[in-house]
């Protein structure tokens, strides 16, 4: 009697031909990268055009659950869905969606927190970054910004907790645009 659980392997097993053919040809690729360069670049521009990324405020609390506990709230937005599609179009529209976007920070805590974590590359191209701050929508500018990557940067600190202690000193040279409640 065999043992339960134990197969033998006495006959050498051989995969199942696919009645079709898996090779990739470009014509039947992704519809954009078929484009030009030029004119991909300019339905990116499109998308990314006034695209509003909202950073709220973290949540400190937590719902009980059946089942465990809900996931935390940390007040980051999900990225955009195009830049998700694939490595190719991330890499050429990222650029875009940073120079085109409104990003609007509820805190100066998150707006610190976010350029801690931005690349510095990414961040020369941010040009409508705004605060909500004591009842007025703020813009910041770019100068700003890389002066505080910079400092972060010449400190070498990895812990942001330095950042707190900035002054930040608000201009007002834009309004912020009318955002949905969400």
């Amino acid at each position: 009697m065999p043992r339960k659980g134990k197969r033998k392997a006495d006959t050498p097993t051989t995969p199942v031909g696919l009645p079709v053919s898996l090779t990739y040809t470009t014509s039947t690729g992704p519809f954009l990268n078929s484009l030009s360069a030029e004119i991909r670049n300019t339905i990116m521009a499109l998308v990314c055009d006034e695209t509003v990324t909202q950073y709220r405020r973290r949540r400190n609390f937590r719902r009980k659950k059946k089942g465990g506990d809900p996931p935390r709230d940390d007040g980051l937005p999900k990225p955009p869905p195009f830049l998700l599609v694939c490595k190719q179009m991330y890499c050429e529209a990222i650029q875009v969606f940073y120079a085109r976007s409104i990003f609007y920070f509820q805190t100066q805590r998150s707006l610190n927190r976010w350029i801690a974590t931005v690349n510095i590359e990414k961040l020369k191209l941010a040009q409508n970054v705004f605060v909500y701050s004591q009842g007025a929508d703020s813009h910041v500018l770019l100068e700003a910004l890389l002066k505080v990557k910079n400092e972060e940067k010449a400190r070498n600190i990895f812990n942001t907790s330095w950042m707190k202690w900035i002054k930040w000193r608000w201009w007002s040279s834009r309004q912020l645009p009318d955002i949905p409640a969400s």
